[in-house]
């Protein structure tokens, strides 16, 4: 069970994440800041 929250958490938190980060950073920045986002999370 623990297992599944947290998974479920960090899929959230990554979602939530991805589109702020895009939107925060729509040119140089957004793609730099995606990649390593992804790649960590």
């Amino acid at each position: 069970m623990p297992a599944v929250e947290h998974r479920s958490h960090k899929g959230l938190k990554k979602r939530a994440e991805i589109p702020i980060t895009r939107d925060a950073g729509r040119g140089p920045s957004a793609p730099k800041a995606d990649a390593p986002e992804a790649m960590a999370h």
